[in-house]
C-alpha cells in the first residue's frame, strides 16, 4: 500500500509541477499559456478522472455504487436517480475542464486589461 500510496504523490507532484511552470511560463510578454486551451485542460482532467473512477471500482465498488442514490429516495425513482447520478459522473470532467480553460482566460484576459493604459486616459 505504502507503494501506491507514493506513486500517487509523485504523479501528483508531476502534474502540479507541469501545471506551475507551464503557467509561469505564460506570465512571460506574447507567450500563449496551453493550460489556457481546452486541448490541454480536458486530457489532463480526463487522465485524472478515470484513474479515480476506476480506482473506485476496483477497490470501493460497494461504496461506490451505495453513492450514486442519495438516503431517502423512494424505491420507485431509484433506477432513474443511478441513471442522473451516471451521466452526471460522465459529463464532470468536460464540464470542468471547460471551466478551467474559461477560468485561465478569463484571469489572463483580465491581466492584460488591468496591465495595459487605458485609451480615455490619454487626455
Amino acid at each position: 500500500k505504502q507503494w501506491y500510496q507514493r506513486r500517487v504523490r509523485v504523479a501528483f507532484c508531476g502534474v502540479f509541477t507541469v501545471i506551475v511552470i507551464n503557467n509561469f511560463a505564460g506570465l512571460l510578454p506574447y507567450v500563449f499559456t496551453a493550460s489556457r486551451h481546452i486541448r490541454y485542460t480536458l486530457p489532463l482532467r480526463l487522465c485524472l478522472w478515470l484513474r479515480l473512477i476506476i480506482y473506485a471500482l476496483v477497490k470501493t465498488f460497494s461504496s461506490f455504487i451505495a453513492h450514486l442514490v442519495p438516503k431517502g429516495t423512494p424505491k420507485p425513482l431509484i433506477p432513474f436517480m443511478v441513471l442522473i447520478e451516471i451521466i452526471r459522473t460522465i459529463i464532470r470532467p468536460f464540464t470542468l475542464a471547460i471551466r478551467l480553460a474559461a477560468n485561465m482566460i478569463a484571469g489572463h484576459l483580465l491581466l492584460v486589461l488591468i496591465s495595459s493604459p487605458a485609451p480615455f486616459l490619454n487626455s
